[in-house]
């Protein structure tokens, strides 16, 4: 709600809120991602969710069924499946 200065939240990870946003409201994968990722962070103020010189490399891979594979946090792999 704009100006409350608070988010919404969920008893979902943001990971399933965005398989539900792509599989069941057909939304595409980039706007679902960016939802999830990029315009939360933006409200907040915090350097996350987007790519660029200067940003923390945090990363997540995905496959085709948007499970992860491979998680990498401050620019280091942590999590390889």
């Amino acid at each position: 709600m704009e100006g409350t200065g608070r988010l919404g939240g969920s008893a979902c990870s943001l990971l399933q809120g965005v398989r539900w946003l792509v599989s069941d409201l057909a939304l595409p994968l980039e706007s679902a991602i960016f939802m999830a990722a990029a315009a939360p962070a933006r409200i907040l103020g915090v350097p996350k969710g987007r790519l660029c010189p200067g940003a923390d490399a945090d990363l997540l891979l995905l496959d085709r069924e948007l499970e992860v594979r491979k998680a990498m946090v401050e620019g280091e792999w942590r999590l390889e499946r």
